[in-house]
């Protein structure tokens, strides 16, 4: 069975391939054998809801298992992911309530 196309919102660099930098540093007196800056590179797409209908407050869903794979409008599958270090796959997961400070309805539909 083919898998139902969901909106998505992409998350990507804006210049270049380095998403973000996460830097792990000493605790204190204690020491981190793994204090260093680590370059976050690639891409990353969240869930959005409600989708097809308006609401006062969204939601941005980023799943412990990430979306592999986004087809944006017009363009074919492109794989998708984000690598830390030196080639190690990463994720990370969490969702977040939005509204607009208007306080209006807003919603995300399917061109």
């Amino acid at each position: 069975a083919a898998e139902e196309e969901k909106i998505g919102d992409l998350f990507e660099p804006t210049i270049g391939t380095e998403f973000t930098t996460i830097v792990l540093k000493n605790n204190g007196t204690e020491e981190c054998g793994l204090a260093a800056k680590f370059p976050v590179k690639g891409k990353t797409v969240a869930e959005v809801k409600p989708e097809g209908s308006e609401a006062i407050s969204g939601e941005l869903a980023f799943p412990v298992t990430p979306i592999a794979e986004v087809k944006k409008e017009g363009s074919p599958a492109e794989k998708v992911g984000l690598e830390i270090g030196f080639g190690n796959k990463a994720s990370f997961s969490g969702k977040f309530e939005t509204k607009l400070v208007s306080g209006e309805k807003f919603g995300a539909f399917k061109t």
